[in-house]
């Protein structure tokens, strides 16, 4: 827990970490806002940015595939739970037609597409 926490001053600058942006860019640089914004600044005169642009985009992309892959292997695998409570509190049954090894095959597909 305690390297997930803000610490008061940024370990680049010495300078207080009291605002919301550097609590967010402490998360993803270990560094405040104003440290971040000038690592940028030199990566784009460098004309390095782009490159660790399209890095961290393929990284998200890379995650939300992987969030989506693990929801699809979840719902398939719930599916011979075939009972259902709804809003309610009234037990519904639900119906499937079709196998697990078709959706599986399914979301294989179009995950390969993605």
């Amino acid at each position: 827990m305690k390297k997930y926490r803000t610490p008061l001053f940024c370990p680049k600058c010495s300078h207080i970490m009291n605002k919301r942006l550097d609590t967010k860019s402490w998360m993803i640089n270990k560094s405040c806002f104003n440290c971040m914004i000038h690592d940028d600044t030199q990566e784009i005169i460098k004309g390095t940015f782009k490159e660790k642009e399209r890095k961290i985009t393929k990284g998200n992309k890379e995650l939300f595939l992987n969030d989506i892959k693990e929801f699809a292997i979840e719902y398939i695998e719930r599916m011979d739970d075939k009972t259902y409570v709804t809003q309610d509190g009234i037990v519904e049954k639900w119906e499937n037609n079709i196998s697990k090894d078709k959706l599986k095959e399914y979301f294989k597909k179009k995950l390969e597409h993605a």
